[in-house]
């Protein structure tokens, strides 16, 4: 058996460091990405309801509910600040015995996915993910019919 000459063995080795740093490359970003992020979600009923309106809780809001959305009325029903994460979801209630969960998916800076969902008991009403960049715009997922209308999250 011969031995790799010292001059391909210098390679080798070269080749192992690099493939360790590429590794802790790759464990050191997702642990970035993996990091917990700030949530804001309303809770908005969306109907034709004729007495209805803009409610001015919805503030700046309201002109992308306007341009985006055919519906008269925007109903504030509930707004919640919190914290999500890969492992640790944020939960919370929504009107019609419903709960709604929102986790983070490692994604590289500056982007940040989300996994929303909504259920009913054990039955999913919303699954979906979202992709936003930090600061970026609001975005709208529309949910299950409620009273005269439906729930915007």
């Amino acid at each position: 058996m011969s031995r790799a000459s010292p001059s391909r063995a210098l390679p080798r080795r070269l080749r192992r460091i690099a493939l360790l740093c590429l590794l802790v490359g790759l464990v050191a970003s997702g642990a970035a990405a993996a990091q917990t992020v700030g949530v804001e979600v309303r809770i908005i009923l969306a109907s034709n309801d004729p007495r209805g309106g803009i409610d001015p809780g919805l503030g700046p809001l309201a002109p992308q509910l306007r341009q985006t959305l055919g519906y008269t009325s925007y109903q504030l029903l509930n707004a919640q600040v919190g914290q999500a994460a890969p492992d640790r979801p944020w939960r919370t209630t929504v009107p019609g015995g419903r709960s709604l969960e929102i986790a983070t998916i490692p994604t590289p800076p500056p982007a940040i996915t989300l996994v929303v969902r909504m259920h009913a008991g054990a039955t999913p009403l919303v699954n979906t993910t979202v992709r936003l960049t930090r600061g970026g715009q609001p975005v709208l997922v529309g949910g299950p019919p409620f009273q005269s209308g439906v729930i915007l999250i």
